[in-house]
């Protein structure tokens, strides 16, 4: 099912399954949270330069997800409008 993202461990077993809509609700709220803390630690002291890149690199990966999930959707409804209905 293309709605529901599984993670596996290295031997290839499911861990978790999730839609892509809890993933992406998932990664807002890290964001949010990491950007609070990341506010509170500069305000503190100014020498938390790898923070601050490892804020970047998360960001771009969430950017990166997002984009995947948006082409994913946006393929799937051209799947759709492409093939018609089947009667069940």
């Amino acid at each position: 099912m293309r709605d529901t993202i599984v993670s596996l461990n290295r031997e290839g077993q499911v861990i978790k399954e999730s839609s892509r809509m809890e993933l992406i609700d998932r990664l807002e709220f890290l964001s949010g949270a990491f950007n609070e803390f990341s506010d509170t630690l500069h305000d503190e002291t100014g020498r938390f330069h790898i923070f601050t890149f490892l804020h970047y690199e998360f960001e771009s990966l969430k950017s990166d997800l997002l984009a995947i999930a948006r082409h994913v959707d946006a393929e799937e409804r051209k799947e759709r409008s492409e093939s018609p209905q089947r009667a069940v």
